[in-house]
């Protein structure tokens, strides 16, 4: 964000979820937002939505458990199993929360429920 902006979150000490892109800023090599992963036993209650400027962007997946590629049936993890194959899903943030999208076309974000975009 301008640096304008970035200092309106500093204001309100929410910097850490903002990135300088003005003359000088450390962030320009890396473009991108990150999900915050879970700790064990945390909800996602207090985040409120997932930002993205393109409605295509997808998190990369990742592994929530592991199956029997021969017959489908989970397993609680590879070892042991020649078949053993990982179980790969979008992050649960992505799945469980709002994600809003900038439209460029209306200039304005639309707002997805949680799991639509999956």
């Amino acid at each position: 964000m301008p640096d304008t902006v970035y200092d309106r979150f500093k204001a309100a000490r929410l910097e850490h979820w903002a990135v300088r892109t003005g003359n000088g800023s450390v962030w320009m090599h890396e473009r991108e937002w990150r999900l915050p992963s879970l700790e064990e036993g945390r909800g996602i209650g207090g985040l409120r939505a997932i930002l993205v400027g393109d409605v295509s962007w997808r998190p990369t997946t990742v592994v929530v458990g592991w199956e029997d590629g021969s017959t489908g049936r989970p397993l609680p993890g590879p070892e042991g199993n020649p078949f053993a194959q990982p179980v790969w899903e979008l992050p649960r943030l992505w799945r469980e929360s709002q994600v809003w999208v900038w439209d460029a076309g209306s200039g304005q974000m639309v707002k997805h429920a949680p799991g639509v975009l999956c």
